[in-house]
Parts: C-alpha cells; structure tokens; sequence
C-alpha cells in the first residue's frame, strides 16, 4: 500500500480505530441511547447516569420502560456497548502510548482506560441482570453493584481523557515553543 510520506500503516490503523469508536459512541448517543429514553418516558438510562443512581431511580426507569425498550436496550444497546468499551480502551491506550514521552509513563496512564473498560462490561452485566429481571426482582443490592460499576466506569473514563488532554496541551506547548524559538532566531 502506497502512503503519504508522513503516513505509516500504524498511523491508519490508529485513525481507523478512532474513526470506529466515535462511529459507535455517536450510534449510542444519537440514537440507541435517545431510543430507549424514549421508551421510559425520557427517564435516561443508567448507562449515561455519571453520579450513579439509587434503588428508587432503577424502579422508576424500569416500570416506565416498555417492553420494546428494555428487548432493545438488551440486544441493541448491549452489542453495542460490547465493542464501544474495547475500543474507546484501545483508542485511549494508543493515543496515550503515541503522546507520553516514556513508556513507564504510558504504562502507568494506560491503567484509566483498562479499569474505565472492566467497569463497562461489568456495569453491562450487570444492567442485563435488572433489565432481565424488571423491577420485581431487582433487590438493593443488584442496583447498587450496577450503579458503582456505572460510577467506577464514568470516573475512570474522566481521568483517561483528562490525561490524555494533558499529554495533548502539552504536546501543543511544545510544538508552540519549538516553533516560537524557529521564528525568533
């Protein structure tokens, strides 16, 4: 395969990778996402609810939800979610390894983006089991494993894209001042 001069194949490999993992967060937020709120009286679902939520808050979103909604959130949503946390990890761990100076630095960030991944799919499991099982089987504890795992996903994926935010700020800083020098001397 011919490339640009400044393209190597790792180069595509990484835009393609990037290119799939916005292609299906925007699948999530543009359309699953608004899909099954919309199933639940607009109530959003626990997948995009940061902070967490209580037991009265997975009551509520499962009785509104219909029976539509919680088959799509089952297999529409889920599959979804299945390869959205693998990629935005490995998005995440490859920009990171491409912006950190050395690899112990980049070893160490890349921590955020697995842990951001486990709670996913656990928090995706565990969804399943409330969705499954609707509110008249769902106990304290279901909802609170769901909401942590929801929690430990949305923290960790916040301090990812903060580093990867730094490693960015900071390779522009450096691109600024090694420029700036170039045109002052």
């Amino acid at each position: 395969m011919i490339l640009h001069p400044r393209l190597n194949q790792a180069s595509v490999a990484f835009w393609l990778t990037v290119t799939m993992t916005v292609a299906v967060y925007l699948a999530i937020v543009a359309w699953s996402a608004p899909t099954i709120s919309s199933h639940a009286g607009g109530l959003a679902i626990f997948d995009l609810r940061p902070t967490g939520y209580n037991y009265q808050d997975a009551q509520a979103f499962l009785d509104a939800l219909s029976v539509e909604g919680r088959q799509f959130y089952l297999n529409v949503q889920h599959r979804l979610d299945l390869i959205y946390p693998p990629l935005l990890a490995l998005t995440l761990i490859w920009a990171i390894g491409r912006l950190a100076d050395a690899h112990r630095t980049a070893a160490v960030l890349a921590i955020f983006p697995m842990i951001a991944m486990i709670a996913d799919l656990l928090e995706n499991a565990a969804v399943a089991d409330l969705l499954e099982g609707g509110s008249q089987m769902m106990t304290a504890e279901m909802v609170s494993r769901a909401s942590w795992h929801t929690i430990a996903k949305s923290g960790a994926t916040t301090a990812a894209m903060t580093c990867l935010m730094m490693l960015i700020v900071r390779g522009l800083y450096r691109l600024w001042i090694k420029r700036s020098g170039a045109i002052l001397t």
